[in-house]
């Protein structure tokens, strides 16, 4: 056989070396690259990024500060037996507000196992509640499964321990899915009601099929005169009475009785109560704001849980309304707790915030398990909807930022039925049929606040002592400051809140991650 010459041998060797550098080189690229896409994590692939025995490559994702992506991973078993196998994650610095889950139906482990020779897709969901942005490694363990599976990882990284089931964001989906119910006269019908109303026998009713509503009451258009015997014939669903009057105040549809020995009882009914305006919903107010309003919109969240995994240690709040960060361009959720924290002054001081006694309660006493807190300006001007400005109110100025407040007036105004009003036009049917009002008086931050004047009499300069607060309940007050009110936290979540469950009602609150 003939030898290549000196020079070809190098000549070749060069190339070879080339190749296998540049084989490398790739695929150490291939394996560190950051995306936000789908990637690929193989088991047994032939590179030089093996963690130990039991872990091989890794990727690194990157993940916007309050905000979160989903990506999927990629498994592929090329061994000749079934492995068990779970996905590890590393948090790259000190950013501590960071979870993963596994998108799955399945909520018992996230940990499984992988037939021999096959392949499985898994969608992981980044969640990143940080003031910036972070880094992420995640990538697989696995084992032979010999019956039992004991996964090995070192110290620094975790395993995926939580599911979630198709995540959605909570703003956009209430917002795009609530139908905004206009303004138009309209009824509430409360919801089923089962307690018995006794018939006498032979006892006087009026029954009609129509009604009207003016001045807070129902009267009956054209009311048939019946006797109780007789309203069996008037029990589908279609008929109203106010029993024994032809007006009142709570009108009953009939839809189901019941009869013993010629003595009637009506067993199933709903009530209606008259409104001035639609009765529940989601609205726009100005600036790409929404409000809930009425009186008892689905609504209701859990909040401030001490256990996110258990339901029962949670806390029942509700959704205001969204606001828009027009510097973020993003929504933010607003509540409220349905429960008084406690009756206090609002301060011994002044007006302003930053001096009252509720907000060092926040600073100092008050807790609230969350990371999903957002920081943001309680200025509550752009919220408002009313047809002209209310008088002699001032708000807190832009660059007061907190985390925990209290409701302002336009929140409370904007619960209601009745919009575009002034204060003064806000009468009992408004105040009544809101469903932040908990028929007890509470504190506001919103101050009334009378500017100096000239007595009309000596021309002498006064300057009012500006020392109330508006309270809202059944009525709305400014109560000096050294009275005492209840108190209701209002908190705003960040803009990547989660919806996983729920549908605002009291029996199933919204649950979100």
């Amino acid at each position: 056989m003939n030898r290549l010459p000196t020079k070809q041998i190098y000549l070749l060797a060069i190339i070879v070396f080339g190749i296998i550098t540049l084989s490398v080189y790739s695929t150490y690229a291939i394996f560190t690259l950051e995306s936000e896409s789908s990637d690929i994590v193989s088991i047994k692939t032939p590179n030089s990024l093996e963690i130990s025995s039991d872990v091989l490559e890794y990727r690194q994702v990157a993940v916007p500060k309050d905000s979160y992506i989903t990506t999927d991973v990629d498994l592929y078993n090329t061994f000749d037996y079934e492995l068990c196998y779970s996905i590890w994650y590393k948090v790259l610095g000190e950013e501590k507000n960071v979870k993963l889950y596994e998108i799955t139906d399945d909520t018992l482990t996230v940990s499984s196992t992988i037939e021999p020779a096959s392949s499985k897709r898994i969608s992981l969901l980044i969640t990143n509640d940080n003031n910036q942005p972070v880094k992420i490694k995640f990538g697989l363990t696995y084992i032979k499964n010999e019956g039992t599976c004991q996964l090995k990882i070192s110290e620094d990284k975790s395993l995926i321990a939580n599911t979630i089931n198709n995540p959605k964001l909570l703003t956009d989906t209430l917002i795009n899915n609530t139908e905004i119910i206009n303004n138009e006269a309209g009824y509430l019908t409360y919801k089923d009601n089962s307690n018995i109303i006794p018939l006498a026998k032979d006892e006087t009713i009026y029954i009609s099929d129509k009604f009207t509503y003016r001045d807070e009451l129902f009267t009956l258009t054209a009311p048939i005169e019946i006797t109780s015997k007789d309203i069996e014939n008037y029990s589908n669903g279609s008929f109203y009475t106010c029993l024994n009057s032809g007006s009142c105040n709570e009108l009953i549809n009939i839809k189901e009785l019941s009869s013993d020995n010629e003595e009637y009882h009506i067993i199933k009914y709903n009530l209606l109560i008259g409104y001035l305006a639609g009765s529940n919903g989601l609205r726009r107010l100005t600036n790409n704001n929404y409000s809930y309003y009425g009186d008892n919109p689905n609504n209701f969240i859990y909040q401030n849980c001490t256990n996110e995994l258990d339901n029962k240690t949670c806390e029942l709040w509700r959704i205001i309304g969204f606001v828009y960060d027009q510097k973020e361009e993003k929504y933010l959720t607003k509540l409220v707790n349905t429960s008084y924290l406690k009756k206090t002054k609002y301060s011994e001081e002044s007006q302003k915030w930053s001096d009252s006694l509720i907000n060092k309660y926040f600073k100092e006493e008050y807790r609230l398990n969350n990371n999903y807190m957002a920081e943001y300006s309680y200025k509550q001007e752009n919220l408002l909807n009313l047809k002209s400005k209310i008088g002699n109110i001032n708000y807190l100025p832009d660059e007061i930022v907190d985390k925990v407040s209290i409701l302002s007036l336009s929140d409370y105004l904007n619960a209601s039925i009745c919009e575009n009003r002034n204060i003064e036009e806000y009468d009992s049917a408004c105040l009544k049929n809101n469903w932040l009002n908990k028929n007890n008086s509470e504190w506001t931050m919103t101050t009334k606040y009378e500017e100096p004047y000239n007595d009309s009499e000596t021309e002498e300069l006064i300057t009012p002592e500006n020392n109330t607060i508006y309270t809202v309940g059944n009525e709305i007050k400014d109560e000096t400051i050294d009275n005492e009110f209840n108190v209701r936290p209002v908190i705003y979540l960040k803009s990547r809140m989660l919806l996983v469950s729920g549908d605002g009602t009291l029996d199933n609150p919204y649950i979100i991650k």
